[in-house]
């Protein structure tokens, strides 16, 4: 990437990693549930459907216990959000992104604490990215519109909150990123660039529910 901004004499000058405990991300993305045809998503412990409240501890999330409130239709895991394929994941990561923090070392990359409220960690990124132009401002509204990506999907029209939540985005989405960050991603969790003007953020996270 660095090869790759060099030729329009640009430079990443700010990497922010959004970490948080392998043992927080392994609860938080195994119990995920979505309903396929809306996008509305679940989770066994902080946000379970009706058809599970209570039941945690007892019985084992299943297509048959956890349904949407709404429909009353069986929810879904993603393949890659089980227990079984989550490790791997989790390996690709720290092998292969982990690098990248030690490559730009401690004058370019901050470490925010994502193991916490939404709003608390907004704001700590809105102020390590220090917002003074409108076109940083311009950046701090998206970025505050990822923050609530999901409360905002569910305001859109019934056919873009299906193609979102669609493998076809899914798989469009990845290709998009992949080609950004000229193959330096491993293409696990979620890797952003924004580059707008000179200033580029390179974003590190990993899924969060």
């Amino acid at each position: 990437m660095d090869e790759l901004l060099s030729k329009t004499d640009d430079a990443v000058n700010k990497v922010i990693e959004l970490a948080v405990p392998d043992e927080v991300l392994t609860e938080r993305i195994c119990g995920r549930w979505i309903h396929k045809a809306s996008g509305r998503s679940y989770h066994v412990k902080n946000k379970p459907p009706q058809s599970y409240a209570g039941k945690e501890g007892e019985e084992e999330p299943s297509a048959e216990n956890m349904r949407d409130d709404e429909t009353g239709e069986a929810l879904y895991q993603r393949a890659d959000d089980t227990r079984d394929a989550l490790p791997k994941r989790l390996q690709g990561y720290h092998a292969e992104t982990v690098p990248i923090l030690k490559h730009y070392g401690p004058n370019v990359c901050e470490k925010v604490d994502a193991n916490r409220d939404m709003e608390a960690i907004c704001d700590e990124v809105l102020q390590l990215l220090q917002f003074t132009s409108p076109v940083q401002d311009a950046m701090r509204d998206m970025l505050l519109g990822i923050t609530h990506l999901e409360e905002l999907i569910k305001h859109m029209p019934p056919e873009i909150q299906n193609y979102v939540n669609s493998k076809q985005f899914e798989e469009a989405n990845f290709q998009h990123f992949r080609v950004l960050t000229s193959n330096s991603c491993c293409g696990e969790g979620t890797c952003t660039i924004v580059n707008w003007h000179n200033c580029q953020f390179y974003f590190l996270s990993f899924c969060t529910f």
